[in-house]
């Protein structure tokens, strides 16, 4: 998701980010979508202003999207990593199963440089087995028992 005001750096980790094979986002700390990858937008179609801020949440299953938002809200208030299974649709208006991964990362903001923001990073996976719908705390980056 590229703006008129973005730096150079932030360009370039744009497109390291977009060289990435998987479906990547971050946020901002109230949770608001900050950037989402060229995969994650072709995937579900979404334009990068359909997608911005929370209009991320539309490509949600709804019966996934109430349990998602209450995890990712307990997320952002508790400053943990976690990890939740949810559907989301594709360009095509079917649904898959995807493994949320987010963690809290400190970032150095460019405009500001002694500013330290927490911006929460999500990245989805496809999972081929049959998934749940259930969140799984992650401890030291790995997913608990």
């Amino acid at each position: 998701m590229a703006s008129a005001g973005q730096s150079i750096e932030q360009l370039r980790q744009a497109q390291d980010v977009d060289a990435i094979p998987t479906l990547a986002w971050s946020a901002r700390p109230d949770g608001s979508a900050e950037f989402l990858n060229r995969r994650w937008l072709d995937y579900t179609g979404l334009s990068v202003e359909e997608a911005s801020d929370w209009g991320w949440t539309a490509a949600l299953h709804t019966e996934d999207r109430d349990g998602l938002m209450d995890f990712w809200r307990h997320l952002l208030a508790s400053g943990k990593a976690g990890a939740i299974e949810a559907r989301l649709r594709r360009y095509d208006g079917d649904y898959r199963w995807f493994m949320a991964l987010v963690s809290t990362v400190p970032v150095k903001r460019l405009a500001t440089p002694d500013e330290i923001a927490h911006v929460i990073a999500f990245v989805a996976s496809v999972n081929a087995s049959y998934m749940t719908g259930a969140s799984i705390p992650v401890d030291g980056g790995m997913i608990a028992d």
